[in-house]
């Protein structure tokens, strides 16, 4: 996984972006270790875009990644790229929970327990998209959705 430099907002404020202190408790990071470990947006960007390529990625997998992720990646690429997200698919196992499992929560945090998915560490990005392609797989047996 990579963590990014923080970054001001696109109107020139020095307000940084997303760097609020009850979301950077909820994922367990600091300020001190982005600007430390993290690489800039833009670079990540680029790296993200690479990995898409090479690995031939069309359909993008993720828990809220229609209401949440993707604008959020959508708009950076577009400040910072100037490119376009827009032509992968994308699957969002929230929004599939919701509409076939009928349990009372639909959190990744609630469904891993529901199904023994073993979840190392919530809300950090590389356990929640292993926990995430655990849920999908059960989705998909499960009849829910079909992806190759």
């Amino acid at each position: 996984t990579v963590l990014i430099k923080p970054y001001t907002r696109a109107d020139d404020t020095e307000e940084l972006v997303s760097y609020k202190d009850d979301a950077m408790a909820v994922h367990g990071i600091t300020l001190e270790e982005l600007e430390n470990n993290g690489v800039p947006v833009a670079i990540a960007l680029i790296d993200m875009f690479n990995v898409l390529e090479m690995e031939n990625v069309y359909t993008i997998l993720g828990h809220n990644v229609k209401a949440f992720d993707i604008p959020k990646v959508e708009h950076l690429t577009t400040r910072f790229l100037e490119k376009d997200f827009n032509s992968y698919s994308k699957v969002c196992t929230l929004q599939l929970s919701k509409q076939n499992l009928g349990f009372k929560s639909n959190k990744l945090e609630d469904l891993c327990k529901e199904f023994d998915i073993n979840q190392k560490q919530s809300h950090r990005a590389l356990s929640d998209c292993y926990s995430t392609f655990e849920l999908a797989k059960i989705l998909k047996n499960k009849g829910v959705f079909q992806i190759d």
